[in-house]
């Protein structure tokens, strides 16, 4: 019989986030505990809801499932790894979010956010939920926002001395 894991919420020595094994849980870690300088790791997280309300460094969500990220600010890039249905939403400022050999993740921008670069490598079903141009990130009207599905396929041909994808 497998032993579960009790939740953890822990500073490393240099002073960074790390979360692991919370379940149904929704963690709301305030301004005064978030700083520029500080990085988040999360792990085997299911059904949780982490919001981070002020500017942190980075963060990295790692097999975690059925998720949800909310960031105010974060300077270097989000990464999602390993991950099965998570949603990572940026409010002020998301620069990058890499996602790798994960399973229906959901990119949640706002007007802010919205020049946010994905990355994807071993993973299907990625989409991207912006506001349309001209319209309030705040609508509720479903024909105000664009959702694009990122392609897990590409089809690349040799054209001389060079490839095409």
């Amino acid at each position: 019989m497998k032993k579960e894991k009790k939740p953890s919420k822990s500073k490393d020595m240099r002073g960074n986030w790390v979360f692991e094994n919370y379940k149904n849980e929704q963690l709301v870690i305030p301004k005064d505990d978030c700083s520029f300088r500080t990085a988040v790791n999360i792990f085997d997280c299911v059904d949780c809801t982490f919001t981070f309300e002020g500017k942190i460094k980075g963060l990295m969500m790692e097999k975690c499932k059925k998720s949800t990220l909310i960031v105010e600010e974060v300077v270097a890039p989000v990464e999602v790894i390993n991950c099965d249905t998570v949603k990572v939403n940026g409010i002020k400022q998301l620069n990058h979010v890499s996602v790798e050999n994960s399973v229906e993740v959901r990119v949640i921008l706002t007007n802010a956010t919205r020049a946010c670069c994905v990355q994807t490598t071993c993973a299907r079903n990625v989409l991207i939920r912006f506001p349309k141009e001209g319209k309030d990130d705040q609508s509720q009207e479903n024909e105000d926002w664009a959702t694009m599905i990122i392609p897990e396929a590409f089809e690349t041909k040799v054209l001389g001395d060079s490839i095409k994808t």
